[in-house]
């Protein structure tokens, strides 16, 4: 442990990540992506005709789906509108449950292993962390504490049960962060050429990722300042770094060019900015259903911890200041700045590390004052239990009961009223799908429901069809049981398509 320990920590969050994963799809996006990894595991790139998201929440009366997940190409194809980064990424753990399924006939395994890439991701970026704390002169205990605060006491846990882009976007932006610290401090261009090569496939996961660039930028400018290197060095450097950028770029584009015979055609044809900004920022930091404050109150101490963080490590200080603020000022304008039914700020995930990687500068103080131990171990704590609820029962519960029970309030209820914040809310949900393990009734009901209909039936929930739901069957499973693979496996096993 003490010879590797960033190794050995990745493997335990890697294995406790596993054992409490739920190892489905309860999303239409990360269905759609993971449709996008099977057609590209059958030689494709576009989808099969027909192939849709499950849909969440549908109108009784209505076929038509909220968002259109795929698009129709320059071909006549159909294509997924997202970037092909998380889909890609995905493949080699798709291919590996495809070899699965050919030695053990076993039908689900390609999905399922696809579906490990975020616990395996989130666990890589806790390592690194650790790694970077390492670089930057502090101790493994500091490093170890960092990492299990990002790693359980942070939504990135919760997002280990997701199939979402973000997770990647935030590994791969935080290696690139780790391979900067390591070319200020070795001038080893290969560092430079892997930042560059991080940051290009995170732009092929989430064009997004362009806010974070200048702050890499400037890092690279500090140090070429202080090392006062002469012009042709930088242009070298530059270049280096700009050509690995360009080949996630470039696939991005080339992505693009296929889809939809537009290189600068993203898939998003609509206004996505028409939130005024202020009432963006409270909901992103503040606002009690979305405000990353309250999801991941261990951020108290990356800012609480900037000032002496800054006095020792300005080039960093200022990297994570300004990767931290681009996610927060792009977001707090965006029209769906809220990440849709997701636990907290999802679109501002990436910029976690950055936020907390500051707070080394007080995890790794010693003989501290008793109150501030107490105030750095109730802050760990509570960032522990927020998300326990979400990762025991499926987090959507909360808000597709919010949204039964008031279509028009919806919104306002659940980013803005305390008292319906889903951070209330998942703990009633938590305990429904407990309930439903220790009913017999709510046992057999659900038995009755997978032998009587097929994956794909919709089922009216209401009695009133002016204000029901239609939802897809998996979604009422994953609804009504433990978001645990290990507990509704026996359910949901045979969910699980090849």
């Amino acid at each position: 442990m003490k010879r590797h320990p960033a190794f050995w920590l990745t493997v335990f969050l890697a294995m406790f990540y596993v054992l409490t994963s739920n190892l489905r799809i309860t999303s239409s996006d990360g269905e759609t992506m993971f449709q996008v990894t099977r057609a590209l595991g059958n030689g494709r790139v576009d989808l099969a005709p027909g192939i849709l998201p499950p849909v969440d929440t549908v109108l009784a009366d209505s076929t038509d789906t909220l968002i259109p997940y795929t698009l129709i190409g320059r071909d006549g194809r159909t294509y997924s509108k997202y970037r092909l980064g998380q889909s890609l990424a995905a493949l080699p753990l798709y291919l590996a449950g495809t070899a699965w399924r050919a030695m053990t006939g076993t039908g689900h395994a390609p999905r399922s292993f696809a579906l490990l890439l975020n616990s395996l991701l989130t666990a890589g970026t806790a390592g690194l962390l650790l790694v970077m704390t390492r670089d930057l002169g502090h101790t493994i205990r500091t490093g170890v504490m960092l990492a299990l605060a990002y790693g359980l006491c942070s939504p990135a846990w919760v997002y280990t049960h997701t199939f979402f882009s973000e997770t990647l976007v935030t590994f791969l932006l935080t290696g690139a962060a780790l391979a900067m610290v390591r070319f200020t401090r070795r001038e080893t261009v290969g560092w430079l050429a892997l930042a560059g090569g991080a940051l290009g496939l995170a732009l092929l996961t989430r064009v997004s990722t362009a806010v974070a660039l200048p702050a890499f930028g400037v890092y690279v400018a500090m140090f070429w300042r202080k090392k006062r290197l002469p012009w042709q060095s930088m242009v070298r450097q530059a270049s280096v770094a700009a050509m690995a950028i360009g080949i996630g770029a470039g696939l991005m584009l080339a992505y693009n060019l296929i889809r939809f015979g537009n290189l600068f055609d993203f898939g998003y044809h609509t206004n996505n900015w028409q939130t005024p900004f202020f009432s963006g920022l409270y909901g992103l930091t503040l606002s009690p259903g979305k405000g990353i404050l309250w999801y991941a109150p261990v951020i108290l101490l990356g800012l609480v911890g900037f000032r002496p963080f800054a006095r020792r490590w300005l080039p960093e200080a200022v990297l994570c200041a300004g990767v931290s603020a681009g996610y927060v000022l792009l977001h707090s304008a965006y029209t769906y700045w809220e990440g849709g039914w997701s636990w907290g700020p999802r679109l501002i995930l990436p910029a976690l590390p950055f936020i907390l990687l500051p707070a080394i500068s007080i995890l790794g103080q010693r003989n501290q004052a008793k109150a501030a131990e107490l105030g750095l171990a109730l802050l760990l704590v509570f960032g522990l239990l927020v998300q326990i609820p979400a990762v025991g029962s499926n987090y959507a519960l909360t808000l597709q009961q919010a949204f039964a029970a008031s279509p028009d309030e919806f919104q306002e209820r659940v980013l803005y009223q305390p008292m319906h914040s889903p951070l209330i809310g998942q703990w009633a949900a938590l305990l429904q799908v407990i309930g439903n393990l220790r009913n017999p009734d709510a046992r057999t009901l659900l038995a009755d429901l997978l032998a009587q209909t097929q994956p794909d039936d919709s089922l009216l929930l209401a009695d009133s069809a002016t204000d029901a739901l239609r939802l897809q069957r998996q979604a009422i499973l994953a609804f009504n049981l433990p978001d645990l693979w290990l507990v509704s496996s026996p359910w949901l096993g045979q969910e699980r398509a090849p």
